[in-house]
Parts: structure tokens; sequence; C-alpha cells
């Protein structure tokens, strides 16, 4: 299994990063703009919620003894 392979960027995927790079490249080439590609805001929405309340479970954490 390559590094390629192992990404998770959920919601995203790497079919998603894909699209955006040949977009980018495109509107780079032909120097217009291009439509933004579609995301799944509440997918975003909970992975951020998730990354939130470890990192503040970590910092009540480090509240506590030993530290």
């Amino acid at each position: 299994m390559n590094l390629r392979e192992r990404i998770i960027e959920w919601p995203r995927s790497i079919s998603w990063i894909e699209q955006l790079a040949a977009r980018l490249a495109e509107a780079i080439e032909t120097r217009s703009a291009r439509p933004a590609l579609r995301l799944f805001v509440p997918g975003i929405l909970l992975r951020n919620l998730l990354f939130l309340l470890v990192v503040l479970f970590h910092g009540f954490r480090r509240l506590l003894p030993p530290y």
C-alpha cells in the first residue's frame, strides 16, 4: 500500500483532490475562472467538531495531576 492509498481526508477523497488539481491546472493554462467543486459541508462540520473535542479533551486533561 503506497502513501496515496493511505490518505484519509474525509469527506474529501483522492478523486476529489485529483479533480481539484485538474481544475487548477486547466484554470492556470487557460487563464480563466472555473466553478468551485462541491463539498459535503455537514461532513466537514462533523469532522471539525470531532477534532475540536479531541483538542479540548487533551487541553483539559493537562489541567489534571500529575502535570
